[in-house]
């Protein structure tokens, strides 16, 4: 393939363009504000891009979002239409609404009786057949406009949204290509939420390399998902590792006699795991055996192909990024904010680019200045 040329199928370009012809027929204009509350889905992207061809700013927000809050974020960033995917969202947006003149109309993913759905916008949009319109707004589009507001709950007071730009958000995500060897062969479980920085970026890397993304139905789903999509990377935050983990030991308290000893003996080799052979020949030849009856059916249960797992929003214990590695399961360290949308540094495949207890190098064009935390760090902070 040739990268950095996306691969869609005609049935998602097609939703996306009529979609963005649709908003067009309801007198949306370039700096308007869309919103989307919702699950993770293929509408969510749908809206996204759909809004991002139009130079419209789209404005994530969180479904277990209070009232308040949502009243605070529909007044404060000038929200004209709202997608959002149930009837429970859909009563909420009606409740905060009361007084908010510039919402014009909600538009729903799931069927509510009462409320209109989004595909009969982009039916409409197809019937109204604004593409010369559409290509003519997505040429005029400058890095430096804005692509998104999204709000984060800050430490004190009312949520602060974050605004972000096209620059920010594509050059994120081509700075963060040598995670790992990626293919278009390949498949992506999302399940952290699209409305984060993290996994939306992580999706639109995904659509770059051309990964089929496959949305988990919810977090209590994800052990079976992993095991019916196979995926080979999906991004996850260090608690839900530690879940893993947990449940992993806990399986293997459940065996009895030699199946106990070998399932111990393998994690507390696993747990000594150094990089780069540095045990030794005698730990390493342990390590085959160990992967070969003990740590396969860790990789089973995580669907047999993953290639790479990508771990951020706070710090992994060093002896979590350990295990997995001795298992053959590379858990990728991270660090970012969403007002840097959202990675900084990030442990990777490029030689020499994973170290344990860092959040990898500095990720290409992006400077650090953090005199005061360069313990958090790889010790060499320059490019690999």
């Amino acid at each position: 393939m040739e990268y950095g040329k996306p691969i869609l199928p005609k049935s998602v370009l097609d939703n996306i363009n009529n979609l963005s012809s649709g908003l067009l027929q309801l007198g949306v204009v370039p700096g308007d504000r869309i919103g989307i509350i919702s699950n993770n889905r293929p509408e969510w992207n749908f809206v996204d891009h759909a809004c991002l061809q139009l130079a419209v700013a789209d404005v994530p927000v969180y479904p277990t979002v209070s009232d308040s809050d949502l009243t605070y974020i529909l007044k404060e960033s000038e929200v004209k239409y709202i997608f959002v995917s149930s009837k429970e969202l859909y009563e909420k947006v009606q409740r905060c609404r009361v007084g908010i003149d510039t919402l014009k109309d909600v538009y729903t993913f799931n069927n509510v009786d009462g409320a209109k759905n989004w595909q009969q916008l982009v039916e409409e949009g197809g019937a109204a057949n604004n593409f010369s319109k559409v290509e003519e707004i997505r040429s005029t589009i400058k890095p430096a406009d804005l692509a998104t507001i999204i709000y984060t709950s800050g430490t004190t007071g009312n949520p602060k949204g974050v605004m972000l730009s096209h620059d920010n958000l594509v050059s994120n995500f081509t700075s963060c290509e040598v995670l790992c060897p990626f293919d278009s062969s390949w498949r992506a479980l999302s399940f952290l939420p699209l409305n984060h920085v993290y996994e939306r970026m992580l999706s639109y890397l995904y659509v770059y390399y051309g990964v089929s993304i496959y949305y988990a139905e919810s977090l209590e789903t994800i052990g079976d998902n992993l095991k019916e999509v196979k995926p080979h990377i999906f991004v996850t935050v260090p608690r839900l590792l530690e879940k893993v983990y947990d449940k992993i030991v806990s399986k293997g308290n459940e065996l009895t006699g030699i199946k106990k000893a070998l399932f111990f003996w393998a994690l507390n080799l696993g747990l000594k795991y150094e990089l780069n052979g540095a045990n030794g020949w005698w730990y390493e030849t342990q390590l085959k055996l160990a992967n070969k009856i003990i740590f396969s059916k860790w990789r089973e249960a995580l669907g047999g192909n993953i290639v790479a797992v990508a771990s951020g929003g706070a710090a992994l214990q060093p002896r979590l990024a350990r295990v997995f590695h001795s298992a053959r399961i590379m858990v990728l360290e991270g660090y970012g904010l969403t007002e840097t949308s959202p990675v900084i540094a990030v442990n990777n495949f490029q030689p020499g680019c994973i170290k344990f207890g860092t959040v990898g190098t500095v990720i290409k064009d992006v400077e650090v200045k953090l005199p005061m935390m360069e313990k958090y760090f790889a010790k060499d902070l320059t490019l690999c």
